[in-house]
């Protein structure tokens, strides 16, 4: 048990972890609607496509967005706000195997 600590979530590969509200799943449904709109998945547009027409546009998605995530935890709870959750946004449009790396940074109780 530590106190005064924070998680921090590292993901292997493209997704980015993300604290965002909870509350309405149109924020999810808005969040990946205009990541689509500014990155479409078309293989017109880029030369690196050797996964398919997701790949080279989830690199881009991966570079606007970040890659890690700080979450402060106090007594052996996350501390987030009253509509916040965490999610994993995926940029690839088939599933894939995914690494999460957690550090815990901290002190024992």
């Amino acid at each position: 048990m530590t106190h005064g600590t924070s998680i921090r979530a590292t993901i292997a590969a493209q997704p980015g972890p993300l604290m965002q509200e909870n509350a309405s799943p149109d924020v999810r449904r808005d969040l990946g609607a205009f990541l689509h709109r500014i990155v479409p998945e078309n293989i017109a547009p880029y030369r690196h496509n050797a996964e398919g027409p997701d790949d080279m546009p989830a690199h881009i998605k991966s570079a606007l967005t970040q890659t890690q995530l700080s979450i402060p935890v106090t007594d052996s709870r996350l501390q987030l706000g009253t509509w916040q959750g965490i999610f994993l946004l995926e940029h690839r449009a088939s599933p894939h195997r995914r690494s999460l790396v957690l550090t815990l940074i901290g002190e024992k109780a």
